[in-house]
């Protein structure tokens, strides 16, 4: 299987100018591979942002940052997709700040080509999604919540239909209400709203979460201090995360106030267990 995985890998890298050969390939693998669903866990208190922390830096969405979180214990990753000048996903935050922070010689958008010959700070490995296929396929228990700026909905429907069972592994968050019933219509079972850009009252939010079953709610540190809110869901079983924490005295705040999880560069699970 090891052998499959690594010839699988060769020929993405071969083929990833190919545009629809590329895609049909992935589909095709990973329809060969699909095994039976297995069961979602319960919510994890922590889920690694960005591939999670590296060398004290954040927002890398590296190989590396993946593999070396996966190794602290962290089974839950959020990972970061963006476009690419021809269309085709790769995982870095923004083609702004955190591209210039990440990568030698970073300019404007590049396509997929330039973007897998480009190199990271560091000696870090980027990743386009096909790579993100194949490090879930290498470990099965992984969970990956998709966080994409933008044409988000479009980034899910290419996740459906070139994924295979993968598909089942992935948990998108969906950035305004409509996008939930259009998320779930392309075969997504666990969905996160994220409401850093929802323009609804919170009485609408809170209505909709008690209509709908959502994975979880993520909001930002303000939103979960400022009133009840945060614990007004957590009473009516809506499991709660804020972004992005890394102390857990602010953790511990944020419990109390009601909040369940939250994402998080640096804080590993033994911390939280010990």
């Amino acid at each position: 299987m090891i052998e499959a995985r690594m010839s699988w890998r060769r020929v993405l890298h071969f083929g990833s100018t190919g545009g629809a050969l590329v895609f049909a390939l992935i589909s095709l693998f990973n329809l060969a591979c699909r095994t039976p669903a297995k069961p979602l866990p319960s919510r994890p208190t922590l889920i690694a942002h960005a591939g999670g922390g590296i060398e004290g830096g954040s927002y890398s969405n590296a190989r590396e940052a993946f593999d070396l979180n996966y190794e602290m214990g962290h089974r839950y990753f959020e990972a970061d997709l963006s476009w690419t000048s021809d269309g085709r996903l790769v995982l870095v935050h923004d083609w702004d700040e955190r591209f210039s922070k990440w990568f030698l010689d970073a300019d404007a958008r590049p396509t997929l080509e330039q973007f897998q010959e480009m190199r990271m700070r560091n000696g870090l490995s980027q990743m386009s999604l096909a790579d993100l296929y194949v490090w879930m396929l290498e470990n099965e228990d992984v969970y990956v919540v998709t966080d994409v700026k933008e044409q988000n909905v479009t980034a899910l429907r290419w996740i459906a239909r070139s994924s295979g069972g993968l598909q089942e592994r992935f948990i998108p968050q969906v950035y305004q209400l409509a996008e939930f019933g259009e998320a779930r219509e392309l075969g997504y079972r666990n969905i996160i709203l994220t409401l850093y850009r929802i323009e609804e009252l919170r009485e609408r939010v809170f209505e909709f979460a008690m209509e709908h079953d959502l994975f979880a709610i993520t909001m930002p540190p303000h939103s979960a201090l400022d009133d009840s809110f945060a614990e007004r869901l957590t009473t009516r079983g809506v499991f709660v995360y804020v972004h992005t924490i890394n102390s857990l005295e602010k953790w511990n705040e944020l419990r109390r106030r009601g909040v369940t999880g939250i994402y998080t560069d640096f804080i590993r699970p033994a911390d939280i267990a010990e």
